[in-house]
């Protein structure tokens, strides 16, 4: 599940960063591919958060998982507001990219912590317990 969840991370960031303008114009298949990230994002967030995370709370890992979890919540979150209520958030710019800046720091610390284990478990290396 954690390759699945770091994909999910990986997609936020792309819709969170510049990269999103390119894929989601205006047309019928941008909207249905930010819709679809916004499912995953919320998917996902879930999962981490109020399954495994709780579950598992004593170790590191379910530690990580709340906070990254936490963090696709917020992402799907900053999308919606971002298609929906964009001319609310006009009215804060300063604070809406201070959120965005925020919430994208903590999601690629959470994509580089799961994708830097991935990579060092199928090398064989220890990791952190």
């Amino acid at each position: 599940m954690g390759i699945v969840v770091t994909i999910v991370m990986l997609l936020g960031l792309i819709a969170l960063s510049g990269i999103r303008r390119t894929l989601f114009n205006h047309s019928l298949t941008g909207l249905r591919t930010e819709i679809c990230i916004i499912f995953l994002l919320v998917i996902g967030g879930s999962w981490n958060t109020f399954w495994h995370g709780i579950q598992y709370w004593p170790t590191f890992w379910a530690k990580a998982a709340v906070v990254s979890g936490i963090f696709m919540l917020l992402s799907a979150l900053l999308l919606v507001g971002r298609r929906y209520y964009s001319s609310y958030l006009a009215t804060y710019p300063l604070g809406g990219r201070i959120a965005t800046f925020c919430i994208f720091l903590g999601l690629i610390g959470s994509f580089l912590l799961y994708g830097i284990t991935l990579v060092q478990l199928n090398l064989g290396y220890s990791i952190i317990h």
